[in-house]
């Protein structure tokens, strides 16, 4: 209200004369001013969204844009041509709608390692909330066990959170090495740990458990041998927090509800999944295996990468005879 505004014009004052008269110059109180000027702006304005939030004994406040159009389209408008080069940009008709693209055209190479990267769908499991017991835990545990124990290749192992790593990590019985990805851990201790994985394709394999979106699934390169397959727990859906349901309502009053939900949840995780699934294939020769573990997955088949071969779905009972195909898969991509 006014009294907020006369907030903003007081600490306006103060920076003037402190600018005047000083002989330093008071950088903070300028942040500060252009930080209210902000909020000022974005009062009103549903394409943005305060949030506040505790750090240790602080309180912090900040303004999250939920529409990316927001800065990209007087970007595009002040270009004549455009390239956006990305192997997560499909479905290009929703990628195009949130960033504002208009006239576009497409263009996609088929990548030498098509059809070497074989995906299959354990359809009788899933992390959605309200699924999450230990019951379900222990089933997962017992199918990546399972996979571990019958599969000699190195095999990532990736969760939608951290907090479902640590639940199923104690139900896994594998006889062979386990590296984990740890919450918060130092830079030079993970890749040291990255690097002994990555040898242990040549003692029969070991399992590297990660989260989605984490520094295992994105930011890291596994080439050749080092990595043959990935797990994927679940579908990593954003946490609900406040950015999330502004911005599913923003989208819901212009596109409606199940768009709403496409945009500002499915895309994201999907995102997430393509970018763990693109550590198999670094190089041209590459090759791999995928098994995505969740009901859920048979919904979104459309949001995986065009290259990919999709195998088909079993379940625990069935699973021996996925196990069958994987280890031919394997060897037959190991000859080639």
């Amino acid at each position: 209200g006014e009294s907020f505004h006369s907030f903003i014009e007081y600490f306006k004052e103060l920076r003037r004369l402190a600018l005047r008269y000083s002989t330093y110059r008071w950088i903070s109180f300028e942040k500060l001013v252009e930080f209210f000027d902000k909020v000022i702006e974005a009062i009103g304005d549903d394409r943005y969204v305060g949030v506040l939030s505790r750090v240790g004994d602080d309180v912090k406040y900040g303004i999250v844009c939920v529409d990316p159009k927001v800065a990209l389209e007087p970007l595009l408008a002040k270009s004549y041509i455009s390239i956006h080069m990305s192997a997560t940009l499909s479905p290009m008709e929703h990628y195009a709608e949130l960033v504002g693209l208009r006239n576009y055209q497409t263009f996609s190479i088929k990548p030498s390692y098509a059809d070497r990267v074989i995906t299959y769908i354990v359809s009788d499991v899933t992390t959605a909330y309200e699924m999450r017991t230990s019951e379900m835990y222990s089933k997962i545990g017992a199918i990546i066990s399972t996979i571990g124990n019958n599969i000699d290749a190195n095999i990532a192992v990736f969760f939608p959170s951290y907090e479902v790593l640590n639940k199923v990590s104690g139900y896994l019985k594998v006889g062979k090495r386990i590296f984990m990805e740890i919450q918060g851990e130092e830079s030079r201790r993970f890749e040291e740990k990255i690097r002994t994985f990555k040898d242990q394709w040549k003692h029969g394999g070991a399992l590297l458990l990660g989260v989605l979106g984490g520094r295992a699934s994105e930011g890291t390169d596994y080439p050749g041998r080092t990595l043959e397959m990935v797990i994927i727990v679940g579908v990593p859906y954003p946490e609900p927090t406040v950015k999330v349901r502004a911005q599913r309502r923003y989208y819901a009053r212009r596109y409606g509800n199940e768009l709403a939900f496409t945009f500002s949840s499915v895309i994201p995780a999907m995102r997430k999944v393509n970018q763990a699934i693109g550590r198999l294939v670094r190089s041209p020769s590459d090759y791999g295996v995928v098994v995505l573990m969740d009901e859920r997955y048979r919904r979104l088949t459309s949001y995986l990468p065009s290259w990919i071969r999709l195998a088909g779905e079993y379940t625990m009972d069935s699973l021996r005879d996925m196990l069958h195909d994987i280890v031919h898969s394997l060897e037959s991509f190991r000859r080639s």
